[in-house]
């Protein structure tokens, strides 16, 4: 493994310096003859993830455990496709991290492979893979709020939304975790170069029938456009931390304020994350914004 420094983002509020692993799009490939029809299907996606996504994420289970973290992150498609086998082993391995795990779903744990394509019947059949709800959860921790918020539809409900601006007036400061990265000017043009679209939370000009083809509903509903503003302008919004894209991209939303996309678990892609007191003036300030390699 390269020796390489932590992320370091400086917050006022904070109690005591806290870690965190950000860890995102391991595409857990399994599958057994409970899901018979799909065996032949998942052992392609295995290959696409690199041939053994689980042996990876045990693997980098064992690299958090020696890191010793106070949470991991886990920000969506863990699971590449919710078979039967994908859950369940899913479950095990986050539940031998010795460190508590928060997660949000991605569009692959309900929107991918299986009938029906429909969140509201996958999201409690996904419930052994977390101790919280899904749908949103917050977590604080040494004086700061670590948000949860499931947007794997590229939406927002009113209700997410409603909790948000309530969680915000708090003034406690608060670091968000998406499955899809909220949409930035400057992510737009790598997005589209990666994945030949703006796959990002509250992005317009989107076609419908590709809107159809990503589950994206018919538009981008007034309570994601707010909560996509929202959050890009709350003062107590610290940072945002997705998944999604499989790259690593560092964005300044606010002076200040980060966008961090950490590139995909399956290729051994993670952060380790320092949140630390604020030195005078300089709230904000980052060292060493980089994505760890386990090699």
């Amino acid at each position: 493994m390269h020796d390489i420094e932590d992320l370091i983002v400086e917050v006022s509020g904070v109690e005591k310096e806290f870690s965190f692993i950000h860890w995102t799009d391991v595409h857990l490939s399994e599958c057994d003859r409970r899901d018979e029809t799909l065996l032949v299907k998942m052992a392609s996606r295995a290959n696409c993830f690199g041939g053994d996504p689980t042996s990876v994420a045990r693997e980098m289970v064992e690299t958090f455990n020696a890191l010793k973290p106070d949470l991991v992150a886990v920000t969506g498609d863990f699971l590449d496709a919710p078979t039967q086998a994908n859950i369940e082993i899913g479950a095990e391995i986050l539940g031998s991290l010795d460190s508590p795990v928060c997660i949000t779903v991605g569009n692959h744990e309900w929107g991918f492979l299986v009938e029906p394509c429909d969140r509201d019947y996958w999201l409690p059949r996904l419930q052994p893979l977390a101790k919280q709800p899904l749908d949103w959860h917050v977590q604080e921790m040494y004086g700061v709020n670590l948000l949860f918020v499931d947007d794997s539809n590229y939406q927002i409900t009113p209700e997410q939304l409603r909790k948000t601006e309530e969680l915000l007036g708090d003034g406690r400061p608060c670091i968000l975790f998406l499955h899809i990265p909220v949409v930035i000017d400057s992510l737009v043009p790598r997005t589209v170069q990666t994945w030949k679209k703006p796959i990002l939370l509250g992005a317009e000009g989107i076609s419908p029938d590709k809107r159809t083809q990503w589950r994206m509903g018919d538009e981008v509903e007034p309570s994601t456009a707010t909560f996509c503003s929202l959050v890009k302008s709350h003062q107590q919004m610290k940072a945002i931390f997705a998944g999604h894209l499989h790259f690593n991209h560092d964005d300044e939303y606010r002076q200040g304020c980060s966008q961090y996309v950490t590139s995909g678990g399956f290729e051994k892609g993670y952060r380790k994350v320092r949140i630390v007191p604020v030195i005078e003036g300089e709230e904000g300030k980052l060292s060493a914004p980089k994505t760890r390699q386990a090699q």
